[in-house]
């Protein structure tokens, strides 16, 4: 069971780290905000 929790948890964080990387060479001078 703790290796499924720990895959899971690894494949979001990569997912994540994939959307801010895309989204930081996308607008590099403007950061993403939460509100827009």
């Amino acid at each position: 069971m703790l290796d499924y929790v720990i895959e899971v948890v690894a494949t979001v964080l990569v997912i994540a780290a994939l959307i801010i990387s895309c989204a930081a060479l996308s607008s590099p001078r403007r950061p993403p905000g939460p509100r827009r």
